[in-house]
C-alpha cells in the first residue's frame, strides 16, 4: 500500500481543480482513467476530506477500489458501495455519513451518499447509460451526471466527468456555459492500431477474404482476435445492398424497422410508415433485411477456419480462451486484443433511436483503444462521419459533425423527450392512446 503514486501530469492538474472547485470535463484515456482518479482522490484526502467516486458497474467499482487501495498513501480507507453489498450497504451508509470511510467508490445509488466532509466527485465513464436506472431497476431514474452537477454547487465541491468521449449532453458548448463546466486538458492515446475498412457494397458474403484472412494471420502468430456484433441472435437492419443507404425516416432521421418480412417499413418514434421499396437514393432494388449476430458469425468463422471459435457475452462464456473471440462489446472490449473486427459495424449505426450515432462512434473509439496492432471494420457505410472519426479516435471531428444534426432535429441536448409506459389490457392502452395521448399531442 502507497508503493504507487499518481503521474505528475495527472496531479498537477487534479491538484488546482479540486482546489478551486467547480465542474470539470476531463478526457482521459481508458488506460490512464484510474491514474486520473487516484490523483483526484489524492489531492481530496490531502485536503482533509472525502472523496465519492461513481463507476457504472459492479465490476468496476472492484478494480477501482482495488487501485485506490493500492495508490493511496497509508492509513486511508476505500470502501465498495454496490447492491451486491445487501446489508453490509448500510454500515458503508453510516460510515461515509460519520466521516469513518474516506473514500466511497460505487454504482449509481452511491451518488446519494451523505458525506461528513465532501470533497470531490468523480463520475467514471460518464456517458455510460447504465448510470441511469431503467424502469423496474433499483436507483436513480436520472442519470447520475445531473446528479452529481447538483451535489457539487450544493456542497461547493469540485467534480469530474472522465471519459475519453464524454457525453454531447455535456459536451456540447450551449451546455457547458449553462453549467459552468470547465474541460481539463484532454490526454491521447499513446499508441493507436492500423485500421482497414472493408467496404461491403455489392458484396453477398457475410464475412469477407480480408476479415477470414487477418483472422488466421492473428492465429499464426499466436495473437488473440476479437469479433466483436451489436446482438445476440440475427439482427436485421433494412439497408440497400448496392450503395449501402439505410432506409431512415423523413421526420425523425432515424433508421426505419421492419414489420415483418415484406414491411411495411415503421419509425419507432412517431410512427411514420412507407412500403419496402427500391432504394432512394440508387433506385436499386436490392433493398433487404441484413445483419449480422453473434451466433450466425461464430457458426461460420468455425467451419471458415477449421477450428473452434469462442463465445464472450454477458451471460454466457465457452472457449472465451480461444485464439479468435466472438461476442458483445461491453465484455470483449473491457481487455486488449491483438486484433478487434467489427463485421457489421452498420448495425451499430442502424440502431432505431435517438443516441443511436452516438453511442456507434464511442464503441468504434474503444474498439481503437482496445486494440494492440489491427482494427478492421466490415461496412456498407465507408464514409460516414461516425464511423471515420471513430476509428480514427477524433472525437473533436465527430461533435463537430453530430451537434448541427442535433441541433436541427431538436434533439437532446438542445430538446427535451419524455417516455411514457402504459399498462393493461390491449383495449384500455389502445384507447388511452386514442382517446387521451394522442389529441394531446396533436
Amino acid at each position: 500500500k502507497g508503493d504507487a503514486a499518481p503521474a505528475r501530469p495527472f496531479s498537477r492538474t487534479a491538484t488546482g481543480a479540486v482546489r478551486n472547485g467547480g465542474a470539470y470535463l476531463w478526457r482521459t484515456t481508458l488506460r490512464e482513467e484510474r491514474e486520473a482518479v487516484a490523483a483526484i482522490v489524492t489531492t481530496t484526502l490531502r485536503e482533509g476530506n472525502q472523496a465519492l467516486v461513481l463507476a457504472p458497474e459492479v465490476r468496476s467499482v472492484g478494480r477501482l477500489v482495488e487501485h485506490l487501495r493500492r495508490a493511496l498513501p497509508a492509513g486511508h480507507t476505500v470502501a465498495a458501495y454496490h447492491g451486491g453489498l445487501g446489508r453490509g450497504r448500510t454500515a458503508v451508509y453510516e460510515a461515509a455519513r460519520d466521516g469513518a470511510v474516506d473514500v466511497v467508490v460505487g454504482t449509481r445509488t452511491a451518488a446519494l451518499l451523505g458525506l461528513a466532509r465532501p470533497g470531490s466527485i468523480c463520475v467514471v465513464d460518464e456517458p455510460n447509460d447504465v448510470h441511469r436506472a431503467e424502469p423496474g431497476h433499483e436507483g436513480l431514474p436520472v442519470h447520475v451526471r445531473d446528479v452529481a452537477l447538483e451535489r457539487s454547487r450544493v456542497d461547493e465541491t469540485a467534480v469530474f466527468f472522465l471519459s475519453p468521449f464524454p457525453s454531447l449532453q455535456l459536451y456540447a458548448p450551449e451546455v457547458r456555459k449553462r453549467e459552468l463546466v470547465r474541460e481539463l486538458p484532454a490526454s491521447r492515446p499513446g499508441r493507436w492500431p492500423t485500421v482497414r475498412i472493408v467496404d461491403m457494397r455489392d458484396s453477398g458474403a457475410a464475412l469477407s477474404s480480408t476479415l477470414i484472412e487477418a483472422c488466421r494471420r492473428c492465429m499464426d502468430r499466436g495473437g488473440r482476435a476479437a469479433l466483436i456484433l451489436r446482438r445476440l441472435g440475427y439482427a436485421p437492419a433494412v439497408s440497400c445492398s448496392h450503395c449501402g443507404t439505410m432506409k431512415l425516416c423523413p421526420n425523425c432521421d432515424l433508421s426505419l424497422v421492419l414489420h415483418g418480412r415484406s414491411g411495411p417499413l415503421v419509425c419507432t418514434r412517431c410512427g411514420y410508415r412507407e412500403k419496402l421499396g427500391p432504394c432512394s437514393h440508387c433506385g436499386s432494388e436490392r433493398v433487404r433485411p441484413t445483419g449480422l449476430g453473434v451466433e450466425r458469425v461464430r457458426v461460420e468463422l468455425s467451419g471458415v477456419l477449421g477450428t473452434q471459435v469462442g463465445l464472450i457475452t454477458a451471460d454466457e462464456q465457452e472457449h472465451a480462451d480461444a485464439p479468435v473471440v466472438v461476442g458483445t462489446a461491453p465484455r470483449l472490449l473491457d481487455g486488449e486484443w491483438d486484433a478487434v473486427i467489427l463485421p457489421d459495424a452498420d448495425a451499430f449505426l442502424g440502431a432505431s433511436n435517438v443516441g443511436a450515432v452516438e453511442k456507434a462512434f464511442r464503441m468504434f473509439y474503444r474498439a481503437g483503444e482496445a486494440a494492440r496492432g489491427l482494427l478492421l471494420v466490415q461496412t456498407r457505410l465507408p464514409d460516414h462521419y461516425a464511423l471515420r472519426a471513430g476509428v480514427r479516435g477524433d472525437y473533436e471531428a465527430f461533435a463537430g459533425a453530430e451537434l448541427p444534426r442535433l441541433r436541427s432535429l431538436a434533439y437532446p441536448p438542445f430538446g427535451h423527450f419524455a417516455s411514457l409506459t402504459f399498462e393493461g389490457t390491449k383495449s384500455a392502452v389502445l384507447g388511452a392512446v386514442e382517446s387521451r395521448l394522442r389529441p394531446a399531442l396533436g
